[in-house]
């Protein structure tokens, strides 16, 4: 009998802990940077089948946005080796025509909400010989930056990684552009780098919202609420809204934009966020396709808008009974589904992993109710790997106390099947 109720206590116990650790796990896994790319198609498929099939998702307002597209925006720079001695020529934005646009902005400071500029200023312009200028357009550029406050460049860290790629107005506010890839694809975005170093999409929220991310007792913290540093962005703005959708949004090219007078520049950008950047060739693969640069940046932001890394209490609950349910799979080992599925399967070429296959058919459920339900995609590859094994440990550990009757005929069957 003491042994009997040592036993349930144990397997009590031993289940609440472990949908506690498990819950734990699962938000360390959700604030990397990274995904493994075997959980890609699961993500992939998932939110084509909310969002374009089912087409369960909001659109933003297309008031509240004014694209320009600086593609065909450009001049011709020397590009200099290592030495600083030209070896050829490169393109780059037409500062002077941006520093035109941004005085037309700096005229009315409050009119616009905020100007997302994804270009990357790495090398200096020169002055237009032909055009009679002995100023560098840099000049006029770095003075009409130094006036705006609603605005973030973005920058990026060098290809070692370890070291910031500067760009060369650093009075302007900045922000970090960089994200790492899945099998090459965007999924998710940090935006903290080693807790210092921040992203233009928060630096745009921090701004517009009058909050600060913080880090307190191992969580992040914005608006009061715990949030995920790292997180899978939902689009909810695509290519196909900018160039196919009949009702898309405007995108401007920045030389049509500068031939209206001062004052109807103005009434366009009133009240927008202004999203500045090449809509043409900095194309990105992501689970949606190819998607300019720019519109990771601003659905990054639109996520933190619309709470999409927040740990609210329903998700915690949620995320608590689903883990504590699998738990009870792993430490009662007369489980109505566990043998269900020995019985069902013991004569089929999935009997030898049907541990490990049921762990990850319940999390891949999991996930998808947490995606739809909560916006949140869910790291199942490891929790899948860490409970076959602790299953594993368990049953071994309960034969070898005697917890587990040899000639049980359950038993029998999890050693040849596990």
């Amino acid at each position: 009998m003491k042994k009997t109720q040592s036993f349930k206590i144990f397997k009590l116990s031993a289940t609440l802990i472990n949908a506690l650790a498990l819950i734990y796990f699962t938000f360390q896994l959700l604030n990397q940077p990274f995904l493994h790319g075997n959980e890609m198609p699961l993500i992939q498929g998932a939110a084509y089948f909310k969002n374009i099939i089912l087409n369960i998702e909001d659109k933003p307002a297309q008031k509240d946005f004014m694209f320009i597209d600086v593609a065909y925006d450009k001049q011709l720079v020397d590009k200099l080796d290592t030495n600083g001695f030209p070896m050829g020529k490169q393109p780059i934005i037409d500062r002077k025509k941006l520093a035109k646009f941004l005085k037309i902005l700096n005229s009315k400071p409050n009119n616009q909400k905020f100007v997302i500029c994804d270009i990357f200023f790495a090398d200096p312009a020169q002055p237009d010989d032909c055009a009679g200028d002995t100023i560098s357009p840099d000049v006029q550029l770095k003075a009409e930056l130094a006036k705006m406050k609603n605005v973030v460049l973005s920058y990026h860290f060098k290809n070692d990684k370890d070291s910031l790629d500067l760009p060369i107005f650093l009075d302007a506010p900045r922000g970090i552009a960089d994200y790492t890839t899945t099998n090459n694809t965007f999924l998710k975005f940090s935006l903290l780098h080693r807790d210092t170093i921040k992203s233009s999409p928060l630096i745009m929220y921090e701004y517009l919202h009058k909050q600060r991310l913080k880090k307190k007792n191992g969580f992040y913290w914005l608006n009061g609420k715990r949030v995920l540093k790292s997180f899978i962005v939902d689009f909810r703005i695509r290519n196909y809204d900018l160039f196919i959708s009949k009702d898309h949004y405007k995108v401007d090219n920045l030389d049509a934009l500068l031939t209206l007078d001062d004052k109807e520049v103005l009434g366009h950008v009133k009240d927008r966020i202004i999203i500045i950047g090449d809509f043409q060739t900095d194309k990105h693969e992501t689970i949606y396709g190819e998607t300019v640069g720019p519109l990771i940046l601003l659905n990054t932001y639109l996520a933190l808008v619309y709470g999409d890394n927040v740990i609210t209490p329903v998700f915690l609950l949620f995320l608590f009974v689903c883990f504590f349910g699998i738990s009870v799979m792993v430490f009662y080992p007369r489980n109505l589904f566990e043998s269900w599925l020995i019985k069902t399967f013991e004569n089929t070429q999935f009997k030898y992993a049907i541990t490990f296959l049921s762990y990850m058919s319940i999390l891949i459920v999991t996930s998808l109710l947490s995606f739809f339900i909560f916006n949140t995609h869910l790291s199942i590859l490891l929790l899948t790997i860490y409970l076959w094994l602790l299953k594993n440990i368990t049953r071994f550990v309960y034969r070898q106390v005697g917890w587990v009757e040899k000639n049980e005929k359950l038993k029998v069957q999890n050693e040849e099947f596990a």
